[in-house]
């Protein structure tokens, strides 16, 4: 069909419209590329994220600005239209919840393995002391060397909760040797005799225990210079495990026996008085049953924070109600500890 008001001459039998009586033609800019998604017509806006900011605190904010937009009509929407972060932000978001499956799974692996050495809980938790110790040299470390929290930091901190939990193990299985060792020997009879024997342990380790954490930096802290492919992804992974045996080294050996200590004394104590106050040493057991659990309510009332997107108000509760529970209850077991030990000769 000609494109214009002038009418061509007539073949026989057939008839020419013009183009511009069915409709209006004019020439226009326009994409230069028509995109689709799910079978949608889709438009992208690229975003360059500044060097200092992390892509998931940008995106959040991005989305509270857009949100608040909208509220106050300065960003409308048409009909059948929405939008969709996608890009970095959505690889990290599928990170964070392989993150919150892996986590727990290494958590648990390392609690089961504790626990199969040692046979007794309490052990456990105090080697696992060592591992708030050693984030805060993972968190510093990841700190100083300008890195964000990535996937490739995440699963430095996984490695280092076992590197962590290790450190703790070497500690304590000494002085659980030189404490059992002299529990046979009868030379267990006041809390003297068991800071020595753990002191015995303890100096014991030194050496090997910084033996231990100085062959592992020798083999992590060459990769914080590393250069090359993949040199990124194995500094980040690198960053927090340096970090976090630096701190951890240091603080098990001081706080880790001190708390050991404190538990078999209380063991003792126990002993001496199931003679002379059996009902006190019942209820001193009741009352630890409820902290424990009241420790057990809230650390699952927080992990069900992490993984529910609506937190029941109930839920939200939880840890303040347990940690009142196991406040009176540790209140009154001191009150029973105190008068039962008046019992003792």
């Amino acid at each position: 069909m000609p494109v214009g008001r002038r009418r061509g001459r007539r073949p026989q039998g057939r008839a020419q419209v013009p183009l511009g009586a069915l409709a209006a033609v004019e020439v226009t800019s326009g994409p230069p590329m028509i995109r689709d998604e799910a079978g949608l017509l889709v438009g992208y806006v690229y975003v360059d994220v500044e060097a200092d900011r992390d892509v998931g605190g940008f995106v959040e904010d991005a989305k509270v600005a857009v949100e608040r937009a909208r509220g106050r009509g300065e960003v409308t929407l048409p009909a059948g239209t929405y939008l969709k972060w996608t890009g970095q932000y959505e690889l990290l978001a599928e990170m964070e919840a392989r993150m919150k499956l892996l986590v727990p799974i290494a958590l648990l692996v390392t609690v089961l393995l504790l626990y199969l050495q040692f046979r007794n809980f309490t052990e456990v938790l105090i080697v696992l002391l060592s591992v708030p110790f050693a984030l805060v040299g993972s968190v510093w470390a990841v700190f100083l060397l300008g890195y964000n929290f990535s996937t490739a930091v995440w699963v430095g901190v996984i490695a280092l909760v076992g590197l962590a939990a290790q450190t703790g193990v070497v500690m304590i299985v000494y002085i659980d040797h030189a404490y059992e060792r002299r529990m046979r020997q009868g030379q267990i009879r006041s809390l003297e005799d068991i800071i020595e024997a753990h002191a015995e342990g303890t100096i014991q380790r030194v050496r090997p225990k910084l033996m231990t954490v100085s062959t592992m930096l020798i083999g992590l802290v060459p990769l914080l210079w590393a250069e090359g492919s993949g040199a990124d992804v194995m500094k980040r992974i690198a960053a927090p495990m340096v970090g976090g045996l630096v701190t951890s080294a240091f603080l098990t050996l001081e706080i880790i026996p001190v708390i050991y200590t404190y538990w078999r004394g209380e063991q003792l104590l126990w002993r001496q008085l199931a003679g002379p106050a059996p009902q006190a040493v019942r209820w001193m057991a009741r009352l630890l049953g409820v902290v424990r659990a009241a420790g057990v309510l809230a650390v699952a009332a927080l992990v069900g924070r992490l993984y529910l997107e609506r937190v029941p108000s109930s839920l939200a509760l939880a840890p303040r109600v347990a940690l009142i529970a196991a406040g009176l209850a540790l209140i009154s077991y001191l009150v029973i500890r105190r008068r039962a030990r008046r019992a003792l000769p």
